[in-house]
């Protein structure tokens, strides 16, 4: 990996088809960068890389995981020519079922800590590296969640 990489988020519960032209589109015009390999998913959130059956909660989406996010998003950015490599942030997706009320509930989940340990045997070629971006259980959106 290049000294110097360009890291760029995507919202966890967004269309992997409506994200993947913006994110091509903002490359693009960037001039395509050698540094960009690829993308950087379920930071803040608390989504695991594997559920055996999707939450009821996350109904009607099919991808609620990371590795179904991941395999439903690669060939909408391949399509749009932007390079589909990932790193996940499992630094809280240790508690599942995570207690959220409703999809996109990030508030508080109660007893959040780590997920898969930081590794570059993940399984997947699409994916280089499991992570930990954020400390397990922190909380972020406290505004949101009726704090502060």
């Amino acid at each position: 990996m290049p000294k110097s990489v360009r890291t760029i988020t995507t919202p966890s519960q967004s269309s992997p088809r409506t994200f993947a032209n913006p994110l091509s589109t903002s490359d693009k015009a960037a001039g395509s960068p050698k540094s960009v390999r690829g993308i950087v998913t379920n930071v803040s959130n608390y989504n695991p890389w594997r559920h055996s059956t999707c939450p009821a909660l996350t109904s009607p989406s099919q991808t609620c995981d990371e590795e179904r996010y991941i395999n439903a998003f690669a060939p909408k950015l391949r399509a749009e020519g932007f390079p589909a490599h990932f790193i996940v942030d499992t630094g809280r997706s240790g508690k599942q079922p995570t207690g959220q009320i409703e999809w996109g509930d990030w508030c508080n989940v109660q007893g959040a800590g780590f997920g898969v340990r930081p590794t570059t045997s993940t399984g997947s070629e699409l994916v280089d590296a499991f992570v930990w971006v954020k400390p397990g259980g922190e909380v972020c959106v406290l505004r949101a969640c009726g704090v502060g």
